[in-house]
C-alpha cells in the first residue's frame, strides 16, 4: 500500500490513496499576567483517507498509536512536551466516494 502524508488538500487522483492529510485548526499560546509563558497548544487534525472504510480506519489507528503520548524534539527543533489523542471521527465523502477517519491530536510544545 502506497501512503503519503501531506498538508491539505488531498489530491483528486484516487491512485494516490490511501493517504493522510493534515491541518491545524487552532494554535494557542499560553499567557500569564506578565505575558507569554513559552508554551503553546496546537490541535492537528490528520484525515486518513482511503477507498475502503477499513483501510482509512486502520490508518487512523496507526496514527493514533504513533502519536498518543509522544514527547521529544522534532527534526525542525520544536520541543514537544506532550501529544495527546483527543478523538477519532469517521465520515464518508459522497462526492468523491472516499472513506475518511479523522484523528484529532493536541500538541503542547515550547513556544519560542
Amino acid at each position: 500500500m502506497n501512503q503519503s502524508i501531506q498538508p491539505i488538500p488531498a489530491p483528486e487522483d484516487l491512485s494516490q490513496y490511501p493517504l493522510i492529510t493534515y491541518q491545524s485548526p487552532s494554535d494557542v499560546s499560553d499567557n500569564a499576567n506578565d505575558g507569554p509563558v513559552g508554551v503553546a497548544t496546537s490541535c492537528i487534525v490528520f484525515d486518513c483517507k482511503a477507498l475502503r472504510y477499513l483501510d482509512a480506519r486502520n490508518l487512523a489507528l496507526a496514527v493514533k498509536a504513533a502519536l498518543n503520548g509522544y514527547s521529544g524534539t522534532l527534526p525542525d527543533g520544536t520541543h514537544v512536551f506532550l501529544a495527546e489523542f483527543v478523538n477519532l471521527v469517521d465520515r464518508w465523502e459522497d462526492g468523491s466516494r472516499i472513506s475518511c477517519t479523522a484523528v484529532h491530536v493536541l500538541f503542547q510544545y515550547k513556544d519560542c
